[in-house]
């Protein structure tokens, strides 16, 4: 399985946070999604705040992680 640039490991941790997701980030899970977003997008930008100002941010931090995933397991099947 494919998972660049992400460990198997790492990939998994990042289903189990990813995919429950809906209109609501948990705090505890700020960190690690922009992290691997970041990863994902071969970028370092600072981390934007809780705020709703920052919502697209994090929205297209989420809809990017999810996309991957969905890649991913397509083809990966």
């Amino acid at each position: 399985m494919n998972t660049h640039p992400f460990t198997i490991e790492e990939y998994q941790q990042l289903k189990e946070v990813i995919i429950p997701i809906k209109e609501f980030l948990p705090d505890n899970q700020l960190r690690f999604v922009w992290d691997s977003y970041m990863r994902l997008e071969e970028r370092r930008e600072p981390q934007p705040c809780s705020c709703g100002s920052a919502a697209k941010y994090w929205a297209a931090a989420v809809t990017s992680l999810k996309q991957f995933i969905k890649e991913t397991e397509e083809n990966n099947r």
